[in-house]
């Protein structure tokens, strides 16, 4: 089975849009491989002639085992196994990278690509502490490795020190404005109130991206990211048109597929979305994604076949509630209105593993689900302290202050919630303006 991690959109996905790793793409080696691609780049080296992920694993791993003692293909092959990975939001890939990694740190424990790629495979499985550590080290034994300054930023990040990260991609960029770094500063700029920025640096990226010469998961990457940032601004004519062109460049990219099944949804256009959740579903099940389609299906009246979909999805949501961090947040959404003692508890681990606006926001809302509706208040301070314009958070913020008693507050974020976009989400939206005429 597989395991999404595919970024849903808004701050309560937190805002994960883990296209370019830090890590070089993998390749059969003709010379010395840098640490990053932000390395590949600042050195001048060509990243050219990619190996698929299959056949780059396949590659490195008959290497490995035609040198079991050797720590450079070892190395390698835990590079190619996150890159898989990533590809194909399978978190087991990224369990497999990290042994495979570690095996070649016993081998050679000085050797910095594979520390940064340990410390990447951390990261992914939302064990930022170590990961930051981890980079830490390599930073201070090597002061000018990018990768590790990427990596400590992009921990900084989701730990939710803001300013810390924003140091840490403003030094990189100064160094290698770069596609993987600009990608970085406008997820960076949402996040802290700058949308209208966060849009110019996501169309940068693309620019950028498009000088390079990448698999075409990358590729769509950087569309994905423009489709994802112009839909949370309200733009969602453009968000399609960005997530189509993902697809075009690589139809089975699992966040644009996703992505653009949520709007599809929003915006009405249900026959295209589930045609796209159909296609997620028989690639790789997740509890999240049978919960999105029940709830397209019961919008339609399709009763008896949400129930079905409801029934699968907390199937695998038992099945993967204790088996992947990273799948958390996730599953909150999915269990919000089917066990919501459930989602604050998935939620209160969250916010315990990392502290960004995304985790406030997802515990104050799993508390409204829950009825702990004072509770749920006291967290808006933090939800909304960096100013995000991001109409889910917004929405969340008047449905607690109007369930608090403070209506003109949450009347100011309802109006706010529409006025950044009337389509958010294909349920909440019709939510938020409900509750919103309800007050008056």
């Amino acid at each position: 089975m597989k395991s999404k991690t595919i970024a849903i959109g808004g701050v309560t996905a937190g805002l994960l849009l883990a296209g370019w790793g830090v890590l070089a793409q993998v390749e059969p080696p003709s010379a010395p491989q840098p640490a990053s691609a932000v390395e590949a780049m600042a050195s001048g080296q060509p990243v050219s002639g990619l190996l698929s992920t299959a056949d780059a694993v396949d590659f490195w791993q008959a290497r490995v085992d035609a040198s079991p003692a050797g720590y450079l293909d070892r190395t390698q092959l835990g590079l190619a196994l996150a890159a898989a990975a990533r590809e194909s939001a399978d978190l087991e890939g990224y369990e497999a990278s990290e042994r495979v990694l570690r095996e070649a740190l016993e081998i050679d424990p000085t050797h910095t690509a594979a520390r940064l790629g340990l410390a990447q495979a951390l990261h992914s499985q939302h064990r930022f502490a170590e990961a930051e550590a981890l980079a830490s080290e390599v930073r201070s034994a090597d002061p000018g490795s990018l990768g590790a300054l990427a990596l400590l930023g992009d921990t900084s990040f989701e730990l939710g020190r803001y300013d810390v990260a924003r140091s840490y991609y403003e030094q990189l960029a100064e160094q290698e404005r770069s596609a993987p770094v600009v990608s970085r500063l406008s997820r960076l700029a949402f996040a802290t109130g700058d949308s209208a920025g966060s849009i110019a640096l996501a169309e940068e990226a693309l620019e950028l991206s498009e000088r390079l010469d990448q698999r075409p998961s990358d590729r769509a990457f950087a569309w994905f990211q423009l489709g994802h940032v112009r839909f949370a601004t309200g733009d969602s004519a453009g968000s399609i048109e960005a997530l189509e062109r993902a697809l075009e460049i690589a139809p089975d990219h699992p966040g644009a597929t996703e992505k653009l099944a949520s709007v599809y949804a929003s915006v009405g256009r249900t026959s295209e979305a589930e045609e796209l959740y159909i296609a997620l579903l028989a690639s790789g099940p997740a509890a999240d994604l049978h919960g999105s389609y029940a709830d397209l299906l019961r919008a339609r009246g399709e009763t008896a076949a949400a129930d079905e979909q409801e029934r699968l999805g907390l199937a695998l949501a038992e099945e993967t509630i204790g088996r992947f961090p990273a799948e958390r947040r996730h599953l909150v959404g999915f269990y919000l209105t089917r066990d919501p003692a459930v989602a604050v508890r998935l939620a209160e681990e969250d916010l315990a593993e990392r502290q960004d606006i995304g985790a406030y926001d997802t515990l104050a809302w799993a508390l409204f689900n829950d009825g702990q509706i004072e509770r749920a208040r006291e967290l808006l301070g933090p939800m909304l302290a960096t100013g995000a314009q991001d109409a889910e958070l917004r929405y969340h913020a008047g449905a607690i202050a109007a369930a608090a008693g403070e209506v003109e507050v949450a009347r100011d974020h309802l109006e706010a919630a529409l006025a950044i976009n009337d389509r958010f989400d294909p349920t909440e939206a019709a939510d938020a303006a409900e509750l919103l005429d309800s007050l008056g």
